[in-house]
Order: C-alpha cells, then sequence, then structure tokens
C-alpha cells in the first residue's frame, strides 16, 4: 500500500461507495435568484433560469441565502460529494445539494466532483442556477474494471453539457486512482484520456483541461494529461501534525512540481486534508486523528497554501457517515454530516470568486528555487 508515502490508499470498500451509482435523476428545476454573498462575492452573478426542454416542478427549493460570518472563501478549492449518490437509492435530493452549495460558495470557488452517476453533476449545476452563483466545477469520469460503468459515466457527461453546456466546466479527470487499485491498465487509461481530450477538442473546448488522479506513472501519464493530479495526505504519511503543511509543500514539489516542469505543465494537489475521528481508535502514533489536530492542519496549511501559490482541492467538505465504520474515512469534513460547523475556527485568508472562464492553475515556486 502507498500509505507510507503520504497517498490516500483508497480500496475498494472506500471507492465503490463514492460514485457507482447508476441513473441520472431528473433534476427539479427553479428560478434563479439575486442574493448578497460576502467576501466580494454575490448570489446573484450567474445565468439563472431553466434548462432547455424542462418545464420545471411545482415548487422551488428553498434558495434563501443567510451568510455565516464563520465561513470564508479561503480555500482554493473543495471536493464535494452530496450524502447519498451510492447505489441503490441515489438519495440525494435538489435541496440537499442547494444547502451544500450555500456553504461551499462561502468557503471556495471551485469544488471537484468524483463522478457521473445519480445525477450529481446535474444537480450541482442545478443548484448554481437556482442560487444565480458561478462556481468552477471540475468533473469525474469514473473509471473502474466495467466497461458498462464507464460508459454510463460518458453518457451522462455529455447530457449534462447539452443542458448546461460547458462555461463552469474548469477540468475533467478520466478516473481516480483506476491504476493503482489494478482496475484498468496505464495504457487504456491513457487511450481514455486522449478520448476525452479529443472528443472535448470536436465540440469546440480544447481549453478545458483533461487529466487522471494516480498515485504512481507520473513521468509516464504527463506525456498525454494536460495537468499532473496526486492526492497528497500528511495523516497518511504518518506524520506529526505540526509538520504536516511542511510535509505536504515538500511532498508535492519532489514527487510532482519535479515532473510536471520538465515538460511545461503544471500539478494539483487533488486531494489534502485530515481527519477529525476515527470509528477504531488506534494506539497513539505520529498521525492522530482529532478536530484539535484538524485545527492545527487548517492553521498551518490554507492560508500558506495561497500564499505559496499552490493550487489544491481540500478533502472534505462534510462528514461522509455512509463509509464503512471501522476507520477514519466518515471524518474528514470541515462540518459534521448535519451541515453543523465542526468547534473550529476556519482560515480567513479571503481570495477572489471565481469568474467563467478562468481555467488558470497558478504555478508556485520551486522549493528547491525559492529562499
Amino acid at each position: 500500500m502507498m500509505v507510507a508515502k503520504g497517498k490516500r490508499s483508497i480500496n475498494g470498500k472506500v471507492v465503490a461507495v463514492v460514485l457507482i451509482a447508476v441513473t441520472a435523476l431528473g433534476v427539479g428545476l427553479g428560478v434563479g435568484l439575486g442574493l448578497k454573498g460576502k467576501n466580494g462575492g454575490k448570489l446573484g452573478d450567474g445565468s439563472g433560469g431553466t434548462p432547455p426542454g424542462s418545464s420545471g416542478p411545482s415548487s422551488s427549493p428553498n434558495a434563501t441565502f443567510v451568510p455565516d460570518s464563520r465561513l470564508v472563501r479561503s480555500f482554493w478549492g473543495m471536493n464535494y460529494v452530496s450524502s447519498a449518490v451510492q447505489l441503490p437509492s441515489c438519495g440525494t435530493t435538489l435541496q440537499d445539494v442547494v444547502e451544500d452549495i450555500k456553504l461551499l460558495y462561502q468557503l471556495t470557488s471551485r469544488i471537484k466532483l468524483y463522478g457521473m452517476d445519480c445525477g450529481q453533476a446535474d444537480l450541482v449545476f442545478e443548484a448554481l442556477k437556482i442560487l444565480n452563483i458561478n462556481m468552477g466545477v471540475a468533473l469525474t469520469i469514473w473509471v473502474d474494471n466495467n466497461a458498462t460503468t464507464y460508459q454510463r459515466q460518458l453518457d451522462s457527461f455529455w447530457n449534462v453539457t447539452k443542458i448546461y453546456g460547458f462555461s463552469n466546466i474548469i477540468g475533467v479527470a478520466v478516473g481516480n486512482e483506476a491504476v493503482y487499485r489494478k482496475e484498468i491498465s496505464l495504457d487504456d487509461l491513457v487511450s481514455r484520456i486522449a478520448d476525452m481530450k479529443s472528443k472535448l477538442a470536436a465540440a469546440g473546448h480544447p481549453e478545458i483541461p483533461v487529466y487522471t488522479t494516480e498515485i504512481n506513472n507520473f513521468d509516464f501519464l504527463i506525456k498525454i494529461e494536460d495537468l499532473l493530479c496526486d492526492n497528497i495526505h500528511p495523516y497518511f504519511g504518518k506524520v506529526p501534525v505540526l509538520q504536516s503543511a511542511n510535509w505536504t509543500w515538500s511532498q508535492f514539489d519532489s514527487e510532482d512540481l519535479s515532473v510536471s516542469s520538465t515538460v511545461g505543465k503544471k500539478s494539483l494537489i487533488a486531494e489534502v486534508g485530515w481527519p477529525s475521528g476515527t470509528y477504531n481508535p488506534k494506539p497513539p502514533t505520529v498521525s492522530i486523528p482529532s478536530e484539535a489536530n484538524l485545527q492545527i492542519f487548517l492553521d498551518g496549511f490554507v492560508c500558506e497554501a495561497n500564499k505559496r501559490n499552490i493550487p489544491y482541492y481540500y478533502f472534505e467538505l462534510v462528514d461522509s457517515v455512509w463509509k464503512p465504520h471501522d476507520d477514519e474515512e466518515p471524518f474528514w469534513g470541515l462540518f459534521y454530516s448535519n451541515r453543523t460547523l465542526k468547534p473550529l475556527n476556519l482560515p480567513n485568508c479571503s481570495l477572489p470568486s471565481w469568474t467563467v472562464g478562468d481555467l488558470n492553475i497558478p504555478q508556485p515556486q520551486r522549493l528547491s528555487n525559492s529562499s
């Protein structure tokens, strides 16, 4: 396992429940509302309206927005998985996603999804319309050892773009650690990345970056992908929390920037965070899951990452209590599963709101070249 390197070792029990649901849900529709936000952002800067060919439901989701003074748009990006986008239920509602987006919009301008099943992308884009806001959304085409899964994901992706267009899409990931899980060969993954790039270009959007998330084979993958994405977790690297931020910079520099910079491309941290608890407490080790340590990690990482111009997606918004109850996997959220903020002081180093068409990935200075 790659845990010793600090990579998030995602095995079948975790991945399978993240994004393996089947059909896209019928998405409720609403009318965009102009509502005031915070941190220089405004709820009401999106396009609003109803997707073509749809009449909408009899009642729209509640779009009332009350800013929370504890939240600041300090995170460059954030990973987002709604509460029920797994088989067999596909139970996430549009209202659920609207409530999550209200929080996300106050914390970040960019979100990254893990797949296309259960209409999760449809729900996110529809929530943005209902709240009449703009956020950058990175989509993932889930890859496993089932060709039907992949085709279903592709079909959903193109259906979503027919309804919502491409203006809010800031990247497309083809797979998440699928080679590491030995569910696809490296050559097949590269072929799928190339196919997605070709199809996006044919659709008139060659500017949207296409990539994958893996923990090995960077030298090979960077030849075809537009961006190198890596999950870097100091918790799994067994690093003391007081050293976690510096360890993350070092890993990002030595394993990612060292590869992407040689071919004139960029790197991004696809996951980074710290768990606040566990269902299976272990004897004291160097890396300890706790709310106090989560606070220490946030204090050391977020604002300094912004200062260093490091792009990252924080893992994650809310606790994923639907995950297996035998380790720390359900406890990576800033919020409890009921959307109540944990006893944390969130970082206050505000970033500008995202604007449509912004595909810029910051270029950090290499550590070896810094003073």
